[in-house]
């Protein structure tokens, strides 16, 4: 998703004259009043034992029968009936059902369509109930404010890919240049692929007042002779009622 840059719709001065669009690689967008702003951290959560079986469990895998092993680099491996999950001690994990493997989405719903066909609704629909039977998805969705938006949906004629990330307060956020926290692949009402990363997510209590950024960008815009991309801070009114995103460091 883009955003346009409040100030060429204002006609800024500074930012025509010196060539916005030359000098930068990523737009967004700029508000002219201050905010309060919270600080949200995200960092990786290196999964335990008891995460691992409800992850099992949310992939309909049975974690007393599964057979597993471990490689020399910590990543752990989980077989059953031609379904198999792959978790690495960095907290990324994936899913995958070879042949005619996979989760039904009978299985996922508890009923199947008339005229055996389900819609684009269907396949969103049963993304969701999965990602919402994760613990570490509904850890995350436990902040207030944050929530999963649809940021991403292909479909090649035979697959459907369904990627979904974390929005606060409206605003998407992006991890390691990335929105999709947790992506599907899914083809005649089965899903074939589930690739996540786990997330801890907190918000700070403490705020304060930021700086009119508009000025960082003009200084930077009228000194520049290289393209830069931007790092966002997300930021919000007191009263909770605007948000917006904000420059917080030029790169």
């Amino acid at each position: 998703m883009r955003y346009e840059f409040a100030g060429i719709m204002e006609k800024d001065v500074f930012l025509e004259k010196f060539g916005f669009a030359d000098k930068v690689t990523d737009t967004t967008v700029i508000y002219a009043d201050r905010f309060s702003s919270r600080l949200l951290s995200l960092e990786r959560e290196a999964p335990n034992d008891d995460m691992i079986k409800s992850i099992l469990e949310a992939f309909f895998m049975n974690p007393e029968k599964v057979s597993s092993y471990s490689d020399e680099n910590g990543v752990k491996f989980y077989f059953d009936e031609g379904r198999n999950v792959k978790i690495t001690p960095e907290g990324r994990i994936q899913y995958t059902a070879l042949g005619a493997s996979g989760i039904p989405f009978e299985e996922v719903f508890g009923y199947h369509p008339d005229g055996d066909e389900y819609d684009t609704f269907d396949y969103i629909g049963a993304a969701l109930v999965v990602a919402d039977t994760l613990e570490s998805i509904k850890n995350c969705l436990s902040v207030t404010g944050l929530s999963l938006f649809l940021s991403d949906i292909e479909y090649d004629g035979s697959v459907i890919r369904l990627g979904f990330g974390f929005r606060y307060g409206g605003i998407p956020l992006l991890m390691d240049g990335k929105a999709d926290v947790i992506s599907f692949e899914m083809r005649d009402g089965m899903i074939k692929s589930i690739s996540l990363e786990l997330w801890t997510v907190a918000v700070s209590d403490e705020t304060a007042q930021t700086s009119d950024f508009l000025w960082v960008v003009r200084s930077y815009i009228m000194e520049a002779s290289d393209k830069c991309s931007f790092a966002f801070s997300y930021l919000f009114s007191e009263d909770k009622h605007e948000s917006g995103i904000e420059i917080a460091v030029l790169s």
